[in-house]
């Protein structure tokens, strides 16, 4: 994945992960499926294609903060909160 925190750990308390070897299964398994498209796949949380991660930071992160961070996940993957994107 993508780590920012590596790159300023004292700054940088969490990292969004490009989970690049889940978006790299998901298009091997759709060829070996059949299901293959050549159009640009959108992969999330509840997909696996990204992450979030405090790790590698030096800023201590509380767990009261870690838990919100996992229940906004878990709001983002169950729909409650939707995001916005758009494919240019």
């Amino acid at each position: 994945g993508s780590e920012m925190c590596i790159r300023d750990r004292d700054y940088i308390m969490a990292s969004m992960l490009k989970k690049l070897d889940s978006c790299a299964y998901h298009a091997i398994t759709s060829v070996v499926e059949g299901t293959y498209t050549g159009e640009n796949q959108v992969l999330g949380l509840s997909d696996g294609g990204v992450d979030v991660t405090t790790e590698k930071s030096n800023i201590q992160v509380s767990d009261s903060i870690k838990e919100q961070l996992d229940d906004l996940k878990a709001k983002v993957i169950s729909g409650e909160i939707e995001v916005p994107y758009e494919l240019k």
